[in-house]
């Protein structure tokens, strides 16, 4: 287990590891970190500005509410003098957004598998009373394995958006569901950012 001093020499003598930058934005900036010693591959995200602005569910909610389709939280170093925040992830693979069909591809039965995943995730996140926001190919982690399995994982908690329960004040029935004439009713419209996010990639 590695202690706060231990997290301080890791993000602030990085030099020293050869890490390899896998993705920046806004946000800051991912690498990709293996420890010799260990043979552990983790990745490192910094995340950069006003620390009143960051989601603490991020740095929280994979370790306290873990779940096997969402990438692991490590630990995490908050240097508040700088204004950086340093999470450390289990690596979960390859983003989906990487795959195409020039280079990395995927079977049929590997993609219902993904988009299993993706959505026993995304229920774990409902059944905890979160919405999350920001669906998209690059938050998609994908790891195939020699034998041809392969799982996923979503990553990124930033765009965490707590709700409260909904009580309906006529719940719907199997009964009523049966007396239904089988005409399909679409749901209402949604717009945000993670649909938006989606189309985009």
């Amino acid at each position: 287990m590695k202690t706060a001093i231990d997290l301080y020499h890791d993000v602030k003598f990085e030099h020293e590891y050869g890490d390899t930058y896998i993705a920046k934005g806004s946000f800051g900036s991912c690498r990709q970190r293996t420890y010799t010693k260990t043979g552990r591959t983790v990745v490192i995200k910094k995340m950069v500005g006003k620390l009143d602005s960051i989601n603490r569910k991020e740095l929280e909610f994979a370790a306290v509410n873990p779940h096997r389709n969402i990438v692991p939280v490590l630990g995490y170093i908050i240097l508040p003098d700088d204004e950086e925040i340093y999470l450390f992830m289990e690596n979960g693979g390859d983003a989906l957004s990487s795959f195409n069909a020039q280079t990395k591809q995927y079977l049929a039965g590997q993609f219902l598998n993904i988009m299993r995943c993706c959505l026993e995730a995304v229920g774990h996140l409902h059944h905890n009373g979160y919405l999350y926001l920001d669906a998209k190919p690059a938050n998609t982690l994908i790891n195939i394995r020699a034998d041809g399995t392969c799982n996923a994982k979503l990553c990124d908690m930033g765009s965490l958006f707590e709700v409260l329960p909904i009580v309906l004040d006529n719940p719907i029935t199997a009964s009523d569901e049966q007396q239904n004439d089988n005409t399909l009713v679409p749901p209402p419209a949604t717009s945000g950012r993670g649909t938006e996010s989606m189309m985009g990639d």
